[in-house]
């Protein structure tokens, strides 16, 4: 993935949304103000990218936070779908790390952009267009605005589209989804804010992972010109492994192993100890959850492995 793909990208969406605007005499008065809101945020917004090389650990990270909410559907009783599961995000626990890096966001996440689905393909005048822009995956974004509650409400934006608001989550809370939004687009929706919380977790984690100026300094320079998006905004995330690392008072946790995430979990406790709770057959305590390891040693489930920059 090119350097200087998320400022394409995001001059990419303004574009798009302001044709919307000018082209669209008789757009409807919410979709206008939509359009109108995202594009002054998408000017004020911190803009970050997290490429491919992160696909496999966030893919990690969403399984190991959506299997308490996860259901096995009956295969007699659904004789046509085969081995198919279905997850209630509405369950999932959002933990500290999600929050957002700045209050405003804009982020990108290579792992969410979506392959043309049947259904466009079907639609032939649809196909055709696709085609004529060179569009083989549809390309998102998620604006995220986290408010003083600690609430984040989550926009899409993505090519040739409207923004939708589709729903917020809280940090150590949970996703609360658009009221208009379909069983089926909930759950598409619920597995994108999971895969959004992630990619916010592992931005804060400031010793593994580093900001780098997305693009090259001509085009956040036009950027700043052409659409008043300030030159520092733009941001690259990249593993940092060349760096050594220390570990943090009280930390024991080996980091000679892949980078790999734990997720929160409950364990036995004794009654008189801090902050536990009652939970079905006994006394626990919630372990928040945490990442451990080193990227230096590639990644856990990935085929990944960073390499050291040359010297």
């Amino acid at each position: 993935m090119k350097d200087d793909y998320l400022v394409e990208l995001v001059t990419s969406f303004i574009t798009q949304q302001r044709f919307t605007l000018e082209e669209w005499k008789d757009i409807e008065f919410d979709t206008r103000l939509n359009v109108n809101h995202a594009l002054e945020d998408l000017k004020h917004a911190d803009m970050y990218f997290v490429g491919p090389e992160f696909n496999e650990l966030l893919h990690d990270y969403h399984d190991q936070n959506t299997t308490d909410g996860r259901i096995d559907l009956d295969e007699e009783e659904y004789p046509n779908i085969g081995d198919y599961s279905v997850v209630l995000y509405e369950d999932v626990r959002f933990d500290a790390e999600t929050r957002p890096p700045s209050k405003l966001s804009f982020i990108v996440v290579d792992q969410l952009h979506r392959h043309i689905s049947d259904e466009y393909l079907e639609d032939k005048k649809r196909l055709k267009f696709y085609e004529e822009k060179g569009i083989s995956k549809i390309r998102r974004g998620y604006l995220c605005r986290q408010s003083e509650s600690g609430e984040v409400d989550v926009r899409v934006i993505g090519d040739y589209s409207n923004p939708q608001l589709v729903g917020s989550y809280t940090p150590k809370g949970k996703i609360d989804f658009a009221p208009e939004l379909s069983d089926q687009e909930r759950e598409a929706i619920g597995e994108d804010l999971v895969y959004v919380g992630g990619a916010f977790s592992l931005i804060n984690q400031p010793r593994f992972v580093i900001q780098e100026a997305a693009g090259t300094r001509q085009q956040r320079k036009a950027a700043k010109r052409q659409q008043d998006i300030a030159l520092e905004a733009w941001h690259r995330i990249r593993w940092n492994i060349d760096d050594s690392v220390t570990l943090k008072n009280g930390e024991f946790r080996s980091f000679h192993m892949p980078y790999h995430y734990t997720r929160g979990h409950y364990r036995k406790a004794q009654p008189h100890w801090d902050n536990v709770e009652w939970v079905y057959d006994g006394w626990h305590k919630w372990i928040e959850s945490y990442w451990s390891g080193h990227p230096a040693y590639g990644i856990k489930r990935g085929y990944h492995a960073p390499t050291r920059k040359a010297s």
